[in-house]
């Protein structure tokens, strides 16, 4: 769907509990996605706030002495609409319409008369206002718990996996791995950042052409004027009409430059992201790139896990019964392979859930490079609950390689 564009000044809208009013209708709260409060339009001491509705965005332009009152009036429509677009049926709308009007509860006969009010505004019977505001209390609860739950069970799973990825790997294979998946992570940001760039440059332009007003040809206007009137009224429309371009122009040059400086402020933003990006691109190419050139030492496991210290934080049962294990793994002071090359001890190590005698979950954890004193092990596949657990880990490989600018030694 094509977005189009409408400036209106502030003064030309009012905020009824329904919507936006101007004076070509009403916007219902409904239809609108978002409102950016306050971005600074600069140079002309004017703001520009932004409505926008799946097919309109709608700029709003109002003075800097009106700025606290616009901002009061536009944040408290934004709760109205994080409200509604919150709601799945009618009575979780009105219950959390009445949650906005101060109405969290029907313990008092006060509260009960205002639900009444409300009600009647928004063509609710008064016998049947306390029901639906119960009924939609009672849903949006349940629906915030369900999908609470829902999604802590999902990050949780994702962090199980991330842990598990580096699990086959031996030699460097984990180290390049590592740096492969942060530089495609890094590439992600740069590419949506620089598409990002090119949207704002294109919704600037569109703005400003769906609203810039059209200049007009004063010759051929006062030709005509003169044609139909004579010489006098020629003369008198030509200045008329330079007068008004004068005015046009001066109109669309500001408008220009309201959403020229907003479009500037997004990019700057987003380019900033983009140098970021290049950059760690650019250290994670480099590092792949070293990467079959660092020197690895041969050790037994059980040695370098004896330079290693391991230890187990704590363990915790979250609401979705996955555990999570903080590990502190701490490396070596002054390790060295090869005499006098600066190492790091990298590796996996398993980490397994016990219940008496009994494995009954377990997870992997990699030897981090960023540096963390302590890292978290998620185990989302426990097959059978308890109160505590033992925890034991296992390497499954450790080697001492050499120490590159992406690894940071435990602070």
């Amino acid at each position: 769907m094509n977005e189009q564009f409408k400036v209106f000044p502030f003064s030309r809208w009012s905020v009824t509990d329904r919507g936006f009013n101007h004076k070509n209708g009403l916007i219902p709260f409904r239809n609108v996605r978002k409102i950016i409060v306050n971005s600074d339009a600069g140079g002309f001491n004017e703001y520009l706030d932004i409505i926008k509705t799946d097919d309109t965005s709608v700029f709003l332009y109002y003075s800097t002495k009106d700025k606290e009152r616009v901002k009061k009036v536009l944040t408290n429509a934004q709760k109205i609409i994080d409200a509604v677009n919150k709601a799945e049926n009618d009575s979780e709308e009105f219950y959390l319409y009445c949650k906005l009007n101060g109405i969290t509860n029907l313990s008092s006969v006060a509260n009960v008369e205002r639900l009444k009010l409300l009600a009647s505004n928004n063509e609710i019977s008064e016998q049947d206002a306390v029901s639906i505001y119960n009924e939609g209390r009672d849903s949006l609860e349940y629906r915030a718990n369900k999908e609470e739950f829902d999604s802590l069970k999902e990050i949780e799973k994702s962090m199980e996996n991330a842990n598990a990825i580096f699990n086959d790997c031996r030699s460097r294979e984990k180290y390049i791995k590592y740096c492969q998946l942060m530089r495609q992570q890094y590439e992600q940001i740069f590419l949506e950042e620089n598409s990002g760039v090119e949207k704002i440059n294109k919704t600037a332009t569109n703005a400003y052409n769906y609203n810039k007003q059209q200049i007009h040809d004063w010759a051929v206007l006062g030709g005509i004027a003169s044609g139909i009137a004579g010489t006098a009224a020629g003369v008198a429309t030509a200045i008329h009409v330079q007068n008004k371009n004068a005015q046009i122009e001066a109109s669309n040059q500001q408008l220009q430059n309201s959403i020229a400086t907003l479009s500037l402020y997004a990019q700057i933003n987003s380019l900033r992201k983009i140098n970021s990006a290049k950059d760690a691109i650019k250290i994670y190419e480099d590092a792949e790139n070293k990467a079959m050139s660092l020197l690895i030492q041969e050790y037994s496991k059980q040695d370098l896990l004896n330079l290693l210290n391991v230890d187990v934080k704590k363990v915790e049962v979250s609401r979705t019964r996955a555990v999570y294990v903080t590990v502190s793994i701490t490396q070596p002071q002054d390790f060295v392979i090869f005499d006098t090359v600066k190492g790091f001890i990298d590796g996996v190590f398993k980490v397994l859930l016990k219940s008496g005698n009994e494995v009954v979950g377990q997870t992997y954890l990699p030897i981090s490079y960023s540096g963390k004193k302590e890292i978290v092990a998620v185990c989302t596949n426990v097959t059978e609950y308890a109160t505590s657990y033992e925890v034991e880990l296992e390497p499954i490989y450790l080697l001492a390689i050499e120490k590159s600018n992406i690894m940071h030694y435990n602070m």
